[in-house]
């Protein structure tokens, strides 16, 4: 990716690659501004449970670890961020995300079990099993997602 990037900015001119570089920090500003006002209101919460992973398989710990990572991913062209809480978060599931750098500052990585974090009093559940699609979601609830 750092390759093809480096190409694309070489195949520009000088004027280009200032203009692109301007305009990328100033998406990334506003990110960031969407994120941390996010943060300080304490409104969209989701909960990663991971107080199972001492159960999990290593290939079922990678694939939790990816989707995580598409999680945070996610999170910078969402148009309402939310934070991410990760309970639990120790053992091999933070071996891996740390020997991959992870760092983000849509997560807050929390030792603790979810029951001692919760913030908000309202929780929903997430599950893919449930017939009831999430339509809307209001800021006073906190969604937990089992992993």
């Amino acid at each position: 990716r750092q390759a093809k990037r480096r190409q694309f900015l070489e195949s520009l001119s000088l004027e280009e690659r200032k203009k692109f570089i301007c305009e990328e920090k100033e998406k990334e500003t506003l990110v960031l501004g969407k994120i941390m006002k996010a943060k300080e209101s304490n409104n969209h919460n989701i909960y990663f449970d991971l107080c199972f992973g001492h159960l999990m398989k290593e290939g079922e710990i990678n694939s939790l670890c990816e989707q995580l990572s598409r999680c945070m991913h996610e999170m910078k062209s969402a148009k309402y961020p939310f934070t991410l809480h990760f309970s639990s978060y120790e053992g091999k599931i933070k071996e891996i995300l740390e020997r991959k750098k992870f760092k983000s500052i849509f997560v807050t990585p929390h030792e603790k079990g979810l029951e001692e974090i919760m913030i908000n009093k309202k929780t929903i559940y997430l599950s893919p099993d449930s017939p009831n699609p999430l339509m809307d979601f209001d800021e006073e609830t906190s969604f937990v997602i089992g992993g």
